[in-house]
């Protein structure tokens, strides 16, 4: 109770190739899922990271599609709390 996951780093950013690593951190075994979402609040990408577990972990964006240039948010919801990060892809 009352551990939050983090995000640790969100690399490059700015990106001018539409990926991005971002690793965190799981604050336990609870099922977790990342988000990154546009300036309209739209999903645009989505991972379950339910089977990672507790404990630091990195993840490549922007593999299965180029992200479009924009500023995102990148959203770990874990336990009813989430971590945050602001990054940005131009080209």
């Amino acid at each position: 109770p009352g551990r939050t996951p983090s995000i640790a780093s969100a690399r490059p950013n700015p990106t001018t190739d539409g990926g991005i690593d971002v690793s965190f951190t799981l604050a336990d075994d609870s099922p977790a899922r990342l988000e990154v979402l546009d300036v309209a609040g739209r999903a645009m990408e989505t991972h379950d990271l339910s089977g990672l577990g507790q404990g630091q972990h990195q993840i490549r964006l922007g593999t299965r599609k180029a992200l479009p240039p924009g500023h995102y948010r990148v959203r770990i919801l874990q336990g009813g709390r989430t971590a945050t990060r602001v990054v940005i892809v131009i080209r």
